[in-house]
């Protein structure tokens, strides 16, 4: 079970002309055109109710900020995923991690502490358990990445650090390189290799200036390092692995004259571009994460800055083909709120799953609609109802036709970091949400643990980690004779 929902307005550009269409998206509906238009904006309803869920999980303390940050999916439909608390008074911040059953609860949980901890990038599998890759900061405000090595049990094993002297570091994103590039040369029997992306800087210089990409053996240790230098601001904020053995990279660089522009860039197995193009939208963009399209394209997502005076920012999907990067189609995504493209996902058929975070617009203080309800004695009633931060997937057909949108959200607010693959074509969302507890014979103002409060109605309100897994993907099949997306 899906829930439609109605794009109200919808602004088609097409080669800069603007149409205005008012169209109910249902699936299907608007599958059969085979056409591709090259740009779309849609403008969002705010959501009512939510989206049916296959299951759904909560975790944290009452008293602690917790959230969860990346997950793998088991073949046994569980869940193991990793995240972080904050620190806590005299408490350092915590690596958290916990397996979640496919009804929802939670298996088991396990933390650690990680002095410094500022962010939990992303975790893969292993033979043995799994990679787990954080950034921290020392008391000397030094920046570097944490590298922890878990058991299927989770259990930390060893740890290492990135660190070099004199430089910042923050990684970004961390992939298993392809076997045939992993399997060469010296390493040939040291297991699989991981390429590190991340931002360096030398410190004291107040933003990262460049990419830097790390060659890490099975063990974590660096084994070679290479830079990428675009313009006076560059960062990869998200990779993949393709089946050619090369890299996709998406992410930002910055234009001489200092406007912020999406970033793709391809690279072979060892690193070296092959193709790199900026992509500048808006007052600002960035790409923060991207997959191969069927056979010769990759889609991305991210977010651009205002497309209109006084707007806010909107979610961006865009496909383009894999020899040059030329724009095959892009679609944004905006309303009342503001959308921010975080992950997706393209399933074996072509059906692209896009999330995004939609967030009250920064400046106004909440989002209202006034909802009409007829009651059982036929009496119209309108309640103000306060829209919350919530998850939107939108999924889109290869070319790039929309074929559904669904909404998720939980507590007070949620949000999500990461977009998973389950095993039977589920989505599985990873982040957190906002929640408010009423604690038995606490009053308003008591009770408060260090930075943890009773706020003025007697709740406590904290941030949990949270995972909800959407309805797998419909086998889409394509009326259309799909085309190779080749890039003049």
């Amino acid at each position: 079970m899906t829930h439609k929902f109605l794009c109200n307005v919808v602004f088609k550009v097409l080669f800069g002309a603007f149409f205005l269409l008012s169209v109910f998206f249902a699936k299907g509906a608007q599958a059969q055109r085979c056409d591709i238009d090259y740009e779309v904006l849609y403008k969002l309803r705010n959501p009512q109710i939510g989206t049916y869920s296959v299951w759904k999980t909560l975790w944290g303390k009452q008293d602690r900020q917790e959230h969860f940050r990346s997950a793998v999916a088991l073949q046994n439909l569980e869940v193991f995923a990793v995240g972080q608390r904050e620190a806590h008074g005299s408490e350092p911040a915590k690596i958290v991690v916990a397996q979640i059953r496919k009804n929802g609860r939670v298996r088991w949980h396990k933390a650690y502490d990680l002095v410094g901890l500022t962010s939990v990038v992303r975790m893969l599998p292993r033979d043995d358990g799994y990679i787990v890759v954080a950034n921290v900061t020392d008391v000397k405000k030094r920046e570097a990445v944490w590298i922890g090595f878990f058991d299927v049990q989770g259990a930390l094993l060893r740890t290492e650090r990135v660190v070099r002297s004199g430089v910042n570091i923050s990684a970004q994103d961390i992939i298993v390189l392809p076997r045939d590039e992993g399997e060469k040369g010296a390493h040939r029997k040291g297991g699989r290799r991981y390429m590190l992306a991340t931002s360096v800087a030398d410190r004291g210089a107040g933003r990262y200036g460049s990419t830097v990409f790390y060659v890490l053996s099975n063990k974590g240790r660096v084994l070679s390092h290479r830079g990428l230098v675009m313009g006076p601001e560059n960062r990869i904020l998200g990779m993949q692995a393709l089946d050619d053995g090369g890299l996709l990279g998406v992410g930002y660089s910055y234009s001489g004259d200092g406007r912020k522009d999406g970033w793709i860039v391809r690279l072979d197995g060892d690193g070296v571009i092959k193709w790199q193009r900026q992509y500048p939208r808006g007052v600002g963009a960035q790409l923060v994460a991207g997959r191969a399209l069927l056979s010769d394209a990759f889609v991305v997502t991210g977010t651009v800055g205002s497309l209109v005076p006084g707007g806010g920012r909107s979610g961006w999907a865009m496909a383009v083909g894999r020899d040059t990067g030329r724009v095959l189609w892009q679609r944004y995504f905006t309303g009342s709120l503001e959308f921010f493209g975080r992950d997706l996902l393209v399933s074996d058929d072509g059906v692209v799953s896009v999330m995004l975070d939609a967030d009250v617009l920064e400046g106004s203080d909440e989002v209202i609609e006034v909802v009409k309800e007829v009651r059982d004695d036929g009496v119209l009633e309108e309640a103000p109802v306060l829209v919350s931060s919530h998850v939107r997937l939108m999924e889109l057909n290869p070319q790039g036709v929309l074929l559904d949108g669904e909404y998720y959200f939980f507590g007070e607010g949620a949000d999500a970091y990461q977009l998973v693959r389950g095993p039977n074509r589920e989505r599985i969302i990873v982040g957190g949400t906002d929640m408010a507890y009423k604690i038995k014979g606490e009053g308003a103002g008591e009770g408060a643990g260090e930075g943890v409060g009773v706020s003025d109605d007697g709740l406590r309100r904290s941030r949990d980690g949270w995972l909800s897994v959407a309805v797998p993907v419909d086998v889409y099949d394509n009326p259309c004779t799909i085309k190779p997306y080749r890039a003049p």
